[in-house]
């Protein structure tokens, strides 16, 4: 794990950095503005209390997902519980820095694109928009992270702690969001290719691979077990999320392009033009592998009623560090690199900003539009 390595600010300073530009966002966040609340933050709120056993009423689909809630019960007596949840996703924001600068240096193999891989994330519009309000996303985003960051290690090594250590990431975040579930697909998939694949010999980790899914599956199924042993039917997730289906016009395929642009906006075009060399040259994925750990990452979103912008950014470990991959060789190539690396640092600074203001007037766009919804 990336937190317990001795020294990895001290040997990763461009990731001090981005810490401390995530520090100054946060701070900036909460004193001029507050933290943003949604719909959704009400049945937070109203779950936390349920917990506290204050509440008969309670948001059933809250309840199943209880995992940082949990973490803000310790923090409501303190701060309240509007503060403790702002607390707890900045401080989640912070922590996902190093795990997806580690993942990032890992696949790209450059520091600096890390770098850029991961200032791309921290203030990209799903994040400054709804990570860093008053939801749960920033700690989904943050155990996909240390998902992918432990999942680089397991495939290049195999060994059973190395597994163990990512199921046990992944069956937590099941209790957060099931949707993390995208890493458990890969996983498979990495794992039934080396045993199957004839360039590969097989590693014989079948029972430790068996043990492992059903580490990340047994939280989940706990749940939806006492869900319905307390509930009674129609309060699982299937009920929820595969046997209902909405009317909202998200539900339609044709708005998926839309949803994937508006989480990901330049970083799309960046991707689009850079995935071809990516898959060629990068160590880690070949073009087949990539291409269907992608595929069995988009599934999630075909599952939910919605294809929303926050759903589509689910597949920010596949599209960013493609993206950063593009600006990255832009300032470090060719000649006058000292200017291009001007050019690319000006970018990203504006970046920055026009995601910050398009998080801040988003509703006023969003009205305009009509092309995302808070929810």
């Amino acid at each position: 794990m990336v937190l317990v390595r001795e020294g990895f600010f001290a040997r990763n300073k461009l990731a001090l950095i981005l810490l401390l530009a995530g520090l100054v966002q946060v701070t900036a966040e909460v004193a001029l503005g507050g933290i943003d609340s949604f719909p959704d933050t009400e049945s937070y709120f109203e779950t936390v209390e349920w917990f506290k056993g204050g509440s008969e009423e309670v948001d059933l689909l809250r309840v199943q997902r209880p995992l940082q809630i949990l973490a803000v019960l310790p923090l409501e007596p303190l701060m309240g519980v509007e503060g403790a949840f702002a607390f707890t996703n900045c401080l989640l924001y912070l922590m996902f820095i190093p795990f997806f600068f580690s993942f990032s240096k890992k696949l790209l193999k450059n520091e600096f694109a890390a770098f850029v891989s991961t200032f791309l994330f921290q203030f990209s519009f799903c994040v400054l928009y709804w990570g860093l309000a008053l939801l749960t996303d920033m700690l989904l985003w943050l155990m996909i992270a240390i998902s992918f960051d432990l999942l680089f290690d397991v495939k290049d090594r195999w060994m059973t702690w190395d597994m163990v250590k990512l199921s046990l990431v992944v069956g937590i975040g099941m209790l957060n969001k099931e949707s993390i579930i995208i890493v458990a697909f890969v996983f498979m998939f990495l794992f039934l290719k080396r045993e199957f694949g004839a360039a590969v010999g097989r590693s014989g980790k079948w029972m430790p691979f068996v043990g492992s899914l059903a580490l990340m599956a047994l939280p989940f199924l706990i749940v939806q077990l006492s869900m319905l042993a307390y509930f009674g039917p129609g309060s699982t997730f299937f009920d929820f999320h595969v046997t209902h289906k909405s009317d909202d016009p998200r539900g339609e395929l044709w708005y998926i392009p839309i949803a994937f642009l508006i989480a990901f906006n330049c970083m799309l075009l960046f991707y689009l033009y850079e995935i071809k060399r990516f898959t060629r040259e990068n160590s880690f994925l070949d073009a087949r592998e990539y291409i269907v750990s992608l595929a069995l990452a988009c599934l999630p979103i075909l599952v939910f009623e919605q294809y929303s912008p926050r759903l589509s950014f689910l597949l920010f470990p596949f599209v960013i560090p493609v993206a950063a991959m593009l600006l990255s060789r832009m300032a470090a190539f060719g000649s006058g690199h000292k200017l291009r690396l001007a050019l690319v640092l000006l970018f990203l600074l504006l970046y920055a900003s026009a995601n910050n203001a398009i998080a801040i007037y988003g509703d006023e766009l969003r009205e305009l539009f009509g092309i995302w919804s808070r929810s």
